[in-house]
Parts: structure tokens; sequence; C-alpha cells
């Protein structure tokens, strides 16, 4: 279950060049009875472990990342006129997968398998405009009435400029009460880059190309891709 505490963090940092004071925000969450940044550190780890620029630390004239379970989608601009994009599917993989497990279980040992393809300029340029749809709806725990606690996807939304850095999250959208309008829009979002981007299809064609073994997107919730012989035992 998660709890969150409606508490927004903004600072003002300066730039590497001395001259622009860029605005984050980024929300807090209650863990463990602790207020944290969790979700946002959570994605800091990610980004450096699927070799990507923080957003935080860029100055491009725009760059957007949508993150959710096995995918992160960047758009981005030099200035402001031309969009490009990349999409990385990604999971874990569970080196110690069939071996013997120890006295305490299976020890897990896991390794960070992804792949990145770039994104049409053309399509780049719509999910931008998609993105301009939502640019106001803020964070779930600054929305009245968004419902927490159940176990669903998350997803992260980061947008930074050369004056901005904002990090958002939604738990749970398809949860949420039919009349919230935010639900709405962010469900619409991720549907419309969905089908402009052809996500379900990419990402089926990533995981055929996985070998047979335990798979996982956050080492907890586990996966497994059987060998053509298991499936036909109904294994």
């Amino acid at each position: 279950m998660k709890l969150v505490i409606p508490i927004l963090l903004c600072l003002l940092v300066h730039q590497s060049n001395g001259q622009t004071r860029k605005q984050i925000s980024i929300p807090h969450e209650e863990h463990g009875g602790l207020i944290t940044t969790y979700w946002y550190t959570q994605q800091y780890k990610l980004d450096s472990d699927l070799n990507q620029e923080h957003l935080i630390d860029l100055t491009d004239s725009f760059h957007f990342r949508f993150s959710s379970d096995g995918v992160v989608i960047d758009i981005y601009s030099c200035d402001g006129a031309v969009f490009q994009g990349t999409i990385t599917d990604y999971t874990f993989a569970d080196e110690n997968y069939g071996k013997r497990k120890s006295k305490g279980g299976r020890n897990h040992k896991w390794l960070l398998i992804y792949n990145t393809t770039l994104i049409d300029a053309s399509d780049a340029r719509k999910v931008y405009n998609e993105i301009m749809k939502i640019a106001n709806v803020p964070t779930d725990n600054l929305i009245k009435n968004w419902q927490q606690g159940f176990d669903e996807y998350e997803y992260f939304l980061e947008t930074s400029t050369p004056a901005l850095y904002k990090f958002k999250n939604y738990w749970t959208v398809s949860a949420q009460d039919s009349t919230l309008i935010e639900g709405k829009q962010i469900s619409a979002f991720v549907n419309s880059i969905s089908e402009i981007l052809q996500l379900e299809t990419k990402s089926d064609n990533f995981n055929a190309q996985l070998k047979p073994g335990a798979y996982s997107i956050d080492k907890t919730r586990i996966g497994y891709k059987l060998t053509p012989k298991s499936e036909n035992s109904g294994m």
C-alpha cells in the first residue's frame, strides 16, 4: 500500500553557466514513516543503470521522459522546433535461474537487459503535442480525490527546460473515479502515446529476443519465459 502526503519540494539551483536559475519541483511521499523523495530516487537510479542522462542536469530547450513498467520514452528538442526521441525497453534477468537454491531459498542475481530504438521525427512531434495536453496536470498527491494504495501501474513523468525541472507520478490511473478529470487526462495521454509509438508491438519484439529464464521489471514481480519443450508439456 502506498501512503502519500501532499508536500511538494521546490528549490532554486544554479546552472553550471552561473547565469540561469532552474526551478526544481519534486513530490515527497511517506515511506516507512519517513518523508522521502522515494519515487524520484528510484527513477534516478534506473536512469543511471540505463546509461541515460539525468534530466535535472540538462539545459536542452525541452526534454520529456515517460517511464513505466519496462519502458522509458524520451522526447527532446534543442531548439523547440525539431523533436527527436527514443524508446528504451528493459527488464532484469535472474542469472541464478535454474541453479540450485541455497538454504534460505534462491539468491537472485539480476542482470539489466535493455534495447533503445529511435523515434521518427514526425512521431516525436505527435507525442510532444500529447505532452502539452497534460502539462498542467499536477502530480497525483496534489489532485483532490485521487485514490492511493492499489498495486498496479505507476507512471512517472519528467520535464526539463533551461528554467524548470518537474517530476510527477501517477499511481493506478485505471482505479480512479470515472468523473475525475485528471485521471481521464492521464489515461488518454498514455493510450495516445502507446498507439502513436506502437509500444505493445515494440515490447513484444523485445521480449521475443529474450532467452528462456526468469525476468522482472522491478526485481520483485517475477515472470518466466519457458522453452518450447516446457510450454508444450504444460509446465
